[in-house]
């Protein structure tokens, strides 16, 4: 009989052995990962961060409720997106930092760190398994935790962990691993209700798994013939249950790939790619070849954000596909033939190839990516630790060999964090990223062209001429759209810095005639019909561009400007406020909010976004003489006096009139432009004054 002091007394009593190793694996791991990855934290947004995050409206949420929070699974046109617990969290990331990198980044990391971590005790728990016990369980916790190190550091995954938008990558490897961990706890509980928990933790991590990327579809597969493979044993593979497990697994495969996938889409989508269906089926044995070339020997020149293939167009053109087919063909032969002896090692090689299906088969994707080996290369240090252990084992009365063994060891994995730290630095610029990425693959179109953007963006014009007519001339592109960038470019170096409006719609109507509406060229022709003086055509190119991009910051400043000069002072406001409403400290979306006003005679708010401007940008002219004009109107002599000393210790009287009227001639890119006859005679008034008072 329990007495009233025992009766709400449960008796926990929690074992941990080597709590202590435990402890030590994933401190040690965080910290050599913050070590490796801490400076990424500030680095550019790059690549598809702009269209999945920056111009992604639906992440923009304002408080952190179930209703909002859903919004950012949604796609513009209203359905449901396919990745939406990783936009999700790119929506929980927009609410506490904005757009500032660092949180996304920090996040990116934390997300690494997790799967690592599971990982590890993933690999402890399969060295331990009844059927693996008697050969690893002795040395499961050094060749859980070294295996471990050697995938969190390796450089292939740099681009998972910092490119922002392979968040989506990570993630799904995460959820993945924590599927695989918790299934395996499941299975081998003693005590029914913990084996039920667990398998409920199983299910939820695959449906987070699921919604963080497609090819977690490839989970329940891998958790099926784990099982069979490593707790039941070879002998016991072909039974009933497993057949109808397989059936079934199968059935649901197949449906999610019929009810998911638009076929006819995926035709459409190879019709703009440089490669046939067939032709990415032949050549992507030589990708896969690759990943296992840049696993092995991950050196920093053979590493890239996009690297250069040749399309394999036979078995035997070029004559690498054969070889790099009948390779896979054996590795995955040899996996099933050794079954029997050697189940962690045919598991390990299976898991690999396994999980790179999705990715290099007959989806109309681009051919190569390194982040694509997040989740195929989990295992596939796992059989070379051991081996690398067993050596150790082998020589440990032979103390300097074992010694030396060590040291290689140490090297090797100082080798790798040191690889990922470079090329993590690569991508801390976009210039940069995109500067060794030319260097390493010149034939590529693509780096030329990224680079013709960025000098175009620092104001170095002939140098974005120079690249963008490189990479047209290369021909080497990813796809049929992509010369419609170059087109662009060339047309924007005769618009903005030869001032030929003419010549620069020869390029854009080039690149419109053979590769159809384009929302960057839309835009690029809405300039310069604006400065064609044509209003109407103006703005009908850029609600075009608009429309495909709603939320593209450049669209709405132009979108902002075109208002201007038409006359809707209104429409101004409302594009620049959007703005501001994604990044409170765009200036020129300041600056389009405070000529409107001044438009309209709003003299106050005319004057809080010029301060903001002028806050922000201490030698903008445009902000200096914009307030000089509205402090003159309304009275306030002393600011008056204050802004215009502090113009002219910037420039001089004759600079800044050959400046004024420089504005004046290229005004449709100038929301701004200042009246000589208004704006000189009262700074010849002010220093009147001042002369007058001494």
């Amino acid at each position: 009989m329990t007495n009233k002091s025992e009766e709400f007394n449960i008796k926990l009593k929690w074992h941990l052995p080597d709590a202590r190793k435990y402890i030590f694996a994933f401190i040690s791991l965080s910290i050599m990962l913050l070590l490796l990855y801490g400076n990424t934290f500030h680095a550019e947004w790059h690549f598809d961060d702009f269209s999945n995050i920056c111009e992604n409206e639906n992440i923009r949420i304002g408080n952190l409720t179930w209703s909002e929070l859903t919004k950012s699974i949604y796609t513009r046109d209203g359905r449901l997106g396919r990745r939406p617990v990783a936009y999700m969290s790119f929506a929980i990331n927009y609410y506490f930092g904005g757009f500032d990198v660092f949180g996304y980044h920090v996040t990116n990391l934390i997300i690494h760190i997790i799967a690592a971590v599971f990982l590890f005790l993933f690999i402890m728990n399969t060295l331990k398994l009844p059927l693996l016990r008697p050969y690893y369980a002795h040395n499961a916790y050094n060749i859980a935790i070294l295996a471990t190190f050697f995938w969190a550091v390796h450089p292939i995954h740099v681009h998972a962990v910092t490119t922002i938008v392979q968040r989506m990558t990570s993630m799904v490897g995460m959820f993945y691993i924590m599927s695989m961990y918790f299934y395996v706890k499941g299975r081998m509980a003693d005590k029914k209700p913990l084996g039920i928990f667990c398998f409920c933790l199983c299910m939820g991590s695959a449906l987070l798994a699921i919604g963080s990327k497609e090819t977690a579809i490839m989970l329940p597969v891998s958790i099926l013939v784990y099982d069979m493979m490593l707790i039941q044993g070879h002998q016991n593979i072909v039974n009933k249950k497993n057949i109808l497990t397989g059936v079934a697994l199968l059935f649901l495969i197949i449906t999610a790939i019929v009810l998911y996938v638009d076929f006819s889409s995926l035709i459409e989508r190879y019709t703009w790619r440089s490669f046939t269906m067939t032709e990415r089926l032949l050549t992507q044995p030589r990708v896969i070849v690759f990943y296992l070339s840049l696993l092995i020997y991950p050196q920093i020149t053979r590493m890239a954000l996009v690297h250069d293939i040749d399309i394999s167009r036979s078995f035997f053109d070029p004559p690498e596909t054969i070889v790099a087919t009948l390779f896979i063909v054996l590795a995955i032969g040899y996996a099933f033939y050794s079954a029997r002896k050697r189940p962690l090692l045919s598991y390990c090689i299976i898991f690999f190839f396994l999980n790179h299906l999705i990715e290099g088969s007959f989806i109309p994707l681009e051919l190569i990516y390194e982040h694509r080996n997040y989740i195929p290369s989990m295992l596939f240090f796992v059989p070379i630790v051991i081996f690398m252990v067993n050596v150790l084992d082998y020589f440990s009365r032979r103390k300097l060999i074992q010694a030396m063994a060590v040291i290689a060891v140490i090297v090797l994995l100082a080798d790798y964090g040191h690889t990922t730290y470079m090329r993590n630095s690569q991508l801390r610029y976009a210039k940069s990223l995109w500067m060794e990425n030319a260097e390493k693959y010149p034939n590529l179109s693509r780096p030329h062209g990224a680079l013709a953007k960025i000098y175009r963006e620092e104001g170095n014009y002939p140098m974005a001429l120079e690249k963008s007519i490189k990479a047209l001339e290369l021909g080497r592109f990813a796809n049929s759209t992509e010369p419609v960038v170059y087109l662009c470019n060339i047309g924007n170096y005769y618009q903005e810095y030869e001032r030929d409006s003419d010549k620069a719609l020869t390029y854009y109507r080039e690149a419109e005639r053979k590769y159809g509406a384009i929302p960057d060229l839309d835009n690029s022709i809405a300039l310069t019909m604006l400065n064609k003086g044509n209003l109407q055509e103006a703005r009908k190119y850029i609600q075009m561009a608009l429309k495909e991009s709603p939320s593209n910051t450049v669209f709405l400043i132009n979108h902002g400007l075109i208002c201007l000069k038409e006359g809707n002072p209104g429409g101004t406001i409302k594009a620049a406020l959007k703005i501001l409403s994604m990044n409170e400290n765009d200036t020129s979306a300041m600056v389009l909010a405070a000529e409107a006003n001044r438009q309209q005679k709003n003299d106050s708010l005319s004057i809080f976004f010029w301060e903001r401007v002028l806050a922000q940008e201490q030698k903008r002219l445009d902000a200096h003489l914009a307030l000089i004009e509205l402090y003159n109107r309304t009275g306030q002599e002393e600011l008056l006096i204050k802004t215009t000393c502090h113009l002219f210790t910037l420039t001089n009287r004759q600079e800044l009139k050959k400046w004024v009227r420089e504005i004046r001639r290229q005004s449709y890119i100038h929301a701004y432009i200042p009246e000589e006859g208004v704006i000189f005679p009262i700074i010849s008034r002010v220093f009147q004054s001042l002369a007058s008072s001494r």
